[in-house]
């Protein structure tokens, strides 16, 4: 039988935790996403570093997954570890929507057709995400390779970031 997990609440409850405190994990995922759609894109116009932003956005990522992979049952830590990633994905969305305009070759003219294939990969994304984490658990029997995944798709977006021109002064 194929898995598709909430990777945060079902990790917490094959650790222990019970179901309720479990899925208020997914709640503290999309509270950290709010803080980082509201806090690094605005910091990253005012500061001109978006290029920065996007790579902070990885990393937080990568950050927040490994320390979700490592804190096995201190759930506090591993709580952590999800606001961290939840500031990263919220963080980036907004900043992979507003950049298109901005490069050369996109800018105004071809923005919503940029910005509409970074929304289809995000939901592609939305999707696979919690597929290839229930698939590898299936697998395996452990969620580490599944959450490997998550870390090295973090450290990409900061890659991408760290690789990007044209977008600060």
């Amino acid at each position: 039988m194929l898995t598709i997990v909430s990777p945060s609440s079902t990790i917490f409850e094959t650790r222990g935790v019970r179901p309720a405190l479990a899925g208020l994990t997914t709640t503290v995922l999309v509270a950290g996403q709010v803080v980082g759609a509201l806090s690094i894109p605005p910091l990253s116009d005012r500061l001109s570093a978006r290029r920065p932003a996007v790579v902070l956005s990885g990393v937080l990522v990568t950050t927040g997954t490994l320390v979700l992979l490592a804190a096995e049952t201190a759930l506090v830590i591993a709580a952590l570890g999800i606001i961290a990633v939840g500031i990263g994905l919220g963080g980036v969305g907004p900043l992979l929507r507003a950049i298109p305009v901005e490069l050369e070759g996109i800018g105004p003219g071809l923005t919503a057709t940029a910005v509409g294939f970074v929304f289809a990969v995000g939901e592609l994304g939305g999707f696979l995400g919690p597929f290839l984490v229930g698939s590898l658990l299936d697998l395996t029997g452990s969620f580490a390779p599944g959450l490997t995944v998550i870390a090295l798709a973090g450290l990409a977006i900061a890659a991408a970031g760290w690789r990007m021109t044209g977008v600060d002064p």
